[in-house]
């Protein structure tokens, strides 16, 4: 059966997406709520790879207003207000755009 993400509650979520095993969602002011399985870095919390159990806000962008945001198999994209794009996670292959494997 559905469950109410309590975490959540008193945000509207306007974007989510689903990659490998983790969640990436986006409220209306431009938080990042990320949770699910963080191996590889692509959940955002910097301090730790563990995985989040419940919707827990990317502390990263708490000054920097988010319009967009996408997950992948092992790596998630922001897009800013401001055009600016953010990657994070796993680089195999490129696909950070980094220019790197990092």
């Amino acid at each position: 059966k559905p469950f109410d993400l309590v975490s959540l509650q008193g945000q509207v979520i306007t974007v989510l997406d689903c990659g490998f095993c983790y969640n990436i969602g986006l409220s209306a002011r431009g938080d990042v709520f990320t949770w699910g399985f963080g191996k590889f870095a692509q959940l955002g919390h910097a301090e730790n790879r563990s995985n989040q159990t419940a919707p827990r806000k990317v502390k990263f962008f708490m000054k920097r207003p988010v319009r967009a945001v996408a997950a992948g198999q092992e790596h998630s994209v922001a897009v800013l207000t401001t055009g600016e794009v953010y990657t994070w996670g796993s680089g195999a292959f490129g696909r950070l755009g980094h220019g790197d494997e990092e």
